[in-house]
C-alpha cells in the first residue's frame, strides 16, 4: 500500500491529510510534499489528519518529530487529529510523539480554537 497525501491550507493553517502507511518506504513523500513546504514558506500552523491512516512506524514517528521541530522554529504548533487506527493511536501513544504534537477533535476544532 501506498501513501496518498491531500494538502490544503486554509485560514493560514496548513492541513495535510493522510491516506495509507507512513513507513520507511513512503517518508520521502512528505519530505518532498510537506517538509520542503513549511520550510521554506515559514509554516507556523499545520494539523495532520490521520483518519485514513492505516499504520506509522518509527521512521514516520522520527519524521513527524522533525516536522514539529520546523514548525516551533516558525512559532508555530502542530497538532493531528482522526486518529482511527488501532495501530497508529498505540504507536504514537508508545512513542513520546505527543510531546511534540496536540492531538485535537478534528479539523475543525481548530479552526475555531484559532479564531482566525
Amino acid at each position: 500500500m501506498m501513501l496518498n497525501i491531500d494538502i490544503e491550507c486554509r485560514r493560514g493553517i496548513f492541513f495535510v491529510r493522510l491516506n495509507g502507511i507512513l513507513n520507511n518506504e513512503t517518508i520521502y513523500k512528505i519530505k518532498e510534499e510537506v517538509l520542503d513546504i513549511i520550510q521554506i514558506n515559514g509554516i507556523k500552523y499545520l494539523v495532520f489528519n490521520f483518519e485514513d491512516l492505516c499504520y506509522i512506524d518509527t521512521s514516520g514517528i522520527k519524521l513527524l518529530k522533525k516536522i514539529s521541530k520546523s514548525i516551533k522554529n516558525n512559532y508555530g504548533n502542530i497538532y493531528v487529529c482522526g486518529i482511527k487506527s488501532n495501530i497508529v493511536r498505540n504507536k504514537i501513544l508508545n512513542s513520546n510523539i505527543l510531546e511534540y504534537i496536540k492531538e485535537i477533535n478534528g479539523e475543525l476544532s481548530i479552526l475555531k480554537q484559532m479564531q482566525l
